[in-house]
């Protein structure tokens, strides 16, 4: 291949002739060819003087495309394409063609010299011509009564003249003409008009293809096929695979839509990629979402059986095709430089093919070639590529045809196997990267490849990587154990991550987008199942294997009526085993699914025989009474919900039935948040900001709350404020330092009181407060890096993961709604398995659960698209987690916004930590944040082991007092004091803190540095 670069531009295409099909399918394109030629000239800035060569064959019979370039010459061309396309396509396509004038040496004669297409000044006026050379070309064609236009599905103008085409330096005839692929967009702006009118008026021609007679001049020859290939790809609808802002390569010599229409020096375009296969319905890829390691055979392109390319989808918009190309043993550029030996110039690769590979070919009377056994024999060698493609790149890009054009994130890259992503850069003669960036024999992979990176494996760990566009979240694919080169290859692949039946799509069109997920026990068989509720007001129920989990549909109830389920609904279990679930519509109805395992495969529905008075506005939460049945049964569900007229309503199960709903209590104004402490407490939030308990005002916020949780009523708002409103010894101190986008969630390490932390969510940060609302150490925690303003308007989850050593930790799952999910440890640390993408926004909560009894923890999550993903992370533990856990949105299936106990201390009240013989005020623990000081307030920090009464005062260099003031004296976390430095000068202060529990003091020394 020559260091050229291509200067031909196929602009947005007018039509898609091919599209997807599911089985064969015969299409049939028509070409037609203009034979064009110019007033003679004498110009010294174009190649020839505008009209064709039809001198005699010249001795040279290894010369590339020959003269004379007569009518039959042209058809030869289109014979190449013809038998290109039917083995490219498998017999799927059949190209036709037709060279005009019908007589052998004639052409019709435009009325303007060739200098006159092209002006050589600006963009827009050469572009211009170009569009007056298709319709001059086209009318004066529309003259011959032996052309009938309508026969044709596009037009090819076929000029006198050398292509503008290639970029060999210095440029001594710059007026040549460029080839294009032209549009009826193109024609309308640069003519005025969106097509031609022939055939008086019958046909329309509103695109067509301009190419020269030879791409060849002096010092280089280069073969017509491969231009003329590639410009009826884009006819055809297939996009260009190079950047076109940049005019530099973005998939190399792999790909028919780039440089490798190019190789062997035209003669021998390239097959079409995986990628533009697969979109034109000539390729059906093998979808894996799941392996362990089985060795997968791949063959080459064109063997008839396959199969030829594998699919590896990593999300919703992202996958992986792996495909085999074969260019024959020994390569073409091998065998040219054998060719070559002792020579002073290089042999075309002409005289290499009808010297070694004579019986693979086939060259017309005209010395051009018509037919290759193999297309890819041009390439650079043989083995495994591997394409990384974006559907979401291609869709925003697809219509300006330029889904390669940035070099950082393609739409359809492909893995360079050396590791060096040299496609597409520009490196000089002396550089390590010459000759790699139009791709090389390195970018394959096989066994034996010897690039320095290479470790026989694409892994997320290896270079290049198997991860995501998506924050690089893992993909958790290997691929690795590539064979030896040959015509049948293997590899094997492990592919674990998806749990069995994931990813799954429900169409929405079917079933309805997907409005809340839960997770609950249904069936009282090993794991949890998957139960959705869509727009649609219907319910349905997944098992871990993504089938149906209760009889044969995966529907298994629709609420009657138009109102929408106010979600999510809640699930609860009766003492005969049956679950139910409770489900709330709008305009005030109440409706009970129940799968009762004496009629499974039937579910009963229940309408209750109660209509509120005002809409629904909560969604339900189940307490389960236990003085109702028992201190040693499971209890009785109650269920509770509010409405817009301010009432709070309860129903409770009793004596073996449901009784009708009875107001608890009513407020002024509507209820927009619900809460319970047990049955015996509820609480109610309005959109004011008023918090009742039982009916009685307990808090008022300024404004508007989010969702309660916990035992302790933790209250956050969207101003960064937080609130305990029975704890009047513990204040927030932080207000408008943070962003809180999500309701908080809760959990506690141990049962102990001073265990309670709090996690939120918000402007790309994820943050933990202990029990008394100061920030844990290590956070906040962004997402992003470099950040970015982030909106995660999704609740954490918290959930039990291994960590290295084999133990169960709490995890801090956080989901971008963009797409993106990440989990944190307690130290800020990003999980091993971590972040995992999606390639499609998430606007339903995910969830976190054991789908199929393996004790291991899957994560679910919903697309905006309806495509449910199961991540399946291993647990290696034997251990139950000793920590509270969130594992699903509202904290558990009854939406009570509480975390779940573990089985190691469940029922247990809470306790005090034993005292340790730690110092009361630990010094490593006293400091100032931030510091130096900037803002206009600063932190002063401190650790207390237990209880005590704390001082801090505030001295200059000067040994004067600045400020003092009284401190939180909390045992077992984190206190802070917040000072104000609105009058404070800069400078270096002293701060001395003093805790005192009664029985012993302890003071500590800080520097504080303010700069204003």
């Amino acid at each position: 291949m020559r260091h050229a670069f291509w200067l031909f531009l196929s602009l947005t295409l007018a039509f898609t002739l091919l599209v997807p099909q599911s089985g064969f399918s015969q299409q049939k394109l028509r070409l037609v060819a203009l034979r064009v030629q110019f007033q003679p000239d004498e110009a010294n800035t174009t190649t020839g003087d505008g009209t064709f060569d039809l001198s005699p064959p010249p001795a040279d019979s290894f010369q590339v495309d020959p003269p004379p370039h007569n009518r039959s010459y042209f058809q030869d061309h289109l014979t190449f394409v013809k038998n290109y396309f039917f083995k490219a396509s498998h017999g799927r396509l059949i190209v036709e063609g037709d060279v005009f004038p019908l007589a052998e040496e004639a052409a019709y004669q435009l009325d303007e010299p060739m200098t006159s297409y092209n002006p050589n000044t600006t963009p827009e006026d050469i572009n211009a011509g170009l569009a007056r050379l298709l319709r001059d070309a086209v009318l004066k064609a529309d003259a011959d009564p032996d052309l009938d236009f309508s026969q044709y599905d596009g037009v090819i103008v076929f000029h006198a003249g050398v292509g503008k085409d290639v970029d060999v330096g210095f440029d001594e005839t710059p007026q040549d003409i460029p080839s294009l692929f032209i549009t009826g967009d193109f024609l309308q702006r640069y003519l005025g008009q969106s097509g031609i009118e022939v055939d008086n008026g019958a046909v329309v021609i509103d695109r067509g293809i301009i190419l020269p007679e030879t791409e060849s001049q002096e010092g280089l020859q280069l073969a017509l096929n491969g231009i003329l290939t590639a410009n009826v790809g884009s006819l055809l609808g297939f996009l260009d695979l190079f950047s076109p802002s940049l005019q530099r390569s973005g998939a190399g010599r792999f790909a028919l839509m780039d440089v490798g229409l190019f190789n062997a020096d035209g003669l021998l375009p390239a097959l079409p990629s995986a990628w533009t296969r697969v979109r034109a319905g000539w390729e059906q890829p093998v979808l894996v979402t799941h392996a362990a390691g089985e060795p997968l055979d791949i063959f080459p392109v064109l063997d008839p059986n396959g199969p030829r390319v594998y699919q590896f989808p990593i999300n919703e918009s992202e996958y992986f095709l792996v495909e085999h190309r074969f260019a024959g043993q020994p390569d073409l550029d091998s065998l040219r430089a054998e060719l070559g030996q002792n020579r002073s110039t290089a042999p075309t690769y002409k005289e290499v093919l009808k010297t070694f590979l004579p019986d693979k070919v086939v060259f017309s009377p005209r010395g051009v070639l018509v037919d290759v056994d193999n297309p890819d024999r041009g390439l650079p060698g043989s083995g495994i590529l591997i394409w990384h493609v974006d559907e979401q790149v291609i869709a925003q890009k697809a219509d300006s045809n330029r889904i390669n054009d940035d070099p950082s994130h393609r739409g359809v890259d492909l893995e360079e196997a050396d590791g060096s992503q040299d496609i597409g850069q520009v490196f000089d003669i002396f550089s390590g990267g010459a000759g790699s960036e139009l791709g090389w024999s390195l970018d394959y992979w096989y066994r034996e490849n010897s690039a320095p990176l290479y470790r026989n494996e694409f892994s997320d760990s290896t270079i290049p990587n198997s991860r995501s566009y998506t924050n690089r979240a893992h993909s958790h694919l290997r691929l690795y154990d590539f064979s030896s080169r040959s015509y049948q290859m293997s590899f094997r692949a492990q592919y674990t991550i998806f749990q069995t039946g994931f990813p799954q799509t429900l169409s929405p069109g079917r079933f309805g987008h997907i409005q809340s997920l839960k997770l609950a026990d249904v069936d009282h068989l090993p794991g949890e199942e998957l139960l959705l509720l869509t727009d649609a007001n219907r319910l349905l129920l997944l098992n871990g294997g993504g089938e149906a989990a209760w009889g044969d549909s995966l529907v298994v109830a629709r609420i009657p009526g138009s109102s929408p389920v106010v979600g999510p609904p809640a699930v609860y279990t009766l003492p005969d085993s049956t679950v139910g679930v409770v489900a709330l519509t709008r305009d005030g109805r109440i409706f009970l699914v129940e799968f009762v395992p004496a009629l499974k495969p039937l579910v009963r529905t229940l309408q209750i025989n109660f209509q509120c008075p005002a809409e629904i506005t909560t969604f339900p939460v189940v307490e389960m009474n236990r003085s109702a049945s028992g201190s040693n049964a499971p209890g009785l569900p109650v269920v509770y919900w509010a409405c817009a007229d301010g009432g709070v309503y309860q129903m409770a199960y009793q004596n073996g039935s449901w009784q009708l709903p009875e107001l608890l209590f009513s407020v002024d104004e509507p209820v927009e948040k619900l809460h319970t402490r047990g049955p015996e407490e509820v609480v109610a939030v309005t959109h004011s900001g008023k918090v009742y308990q039982n009916g009685g005002l307990i808090f008022q916020s300024e404004a508007p709350l989010f969702q309660p949780v916990g035992d302790s009523l933790l209250l956050a708002d969207g101003q960064g404020r937080l609130f305990l409103p029975g704890r009047q010894d513990i204040s927030f101190v932080e207000t408008g330092l943070h962003r809180f986008d999500a309701p908080p969630v809760a959990f506690a390490e141990s049962p102990e009181l001073e265990a309670r932390k709090y996690v939120l969510a918000g402007n790309n940060r994820v943050m933990i407060f202990n029990y008394n609302l100061t920030l844990l150490s290590d956070f906040p925690n962004p997402l992003y890096r470099p950040e970015r303003n982030t909106r995660l308007f999704l609740a954490p989850l918290v959930g039990a993961f291994v960590d290295d050593s084999g133990s169960l930790q709490p995890g801090f799952v956080v989901a971008d709604p963009a797409g993106m999910i990440t989990a944190l440890d307690v130290e800020g640390r990003v999980l091993p398995e971590f972040p995992v993408a999606t390639g499609d926004s998430i606007r339903v909560s995910p969830a976190l659960g054991d789908l199929d009894g393996d004790a291991d923890q899957e994560l679910v999550a919903v697309t905006k698209g309806n495509t449910i993903y199961v991540w399946d992370f291993p647990n290696k533990s034997t251990n139950f987690p000793t920590f509270t856990v969130w594992r699903q949105e509202n904290g558990n299936a009854l939406n009570q916004n509480r975390p779940e106990e573990p089985p190691a201390y469940q029922g247990l009240p809470p306790q005090q930590q034993p005292e340790t013989a730690a110092p009361l005020l630990p010094k490593e623990a006293v400091y100032c944040w931030p510091n130096p000081a900037r803002e206009g307030f600063t932190f002063i920090r401190y650790y207390l082991k237990e209880a005590s009464q704390v001082r801090i005062q505030i001295f200059d260099l000067a040994g004067d007092l600045v400020a003092q003031m009284e401190g939180p004296g909390l045992a077992r976390t984190d206190n802070e004091v917040r000072w104000d430095l609105s009058g404070v000068q800069s400078g270096v202060y002293f701060g001395r803190v003093e805790a005192n529990n009664g029985s012993q003091t302890e003071v500590r020394f800080i520097k504080i540095a303010v700069v204003k």
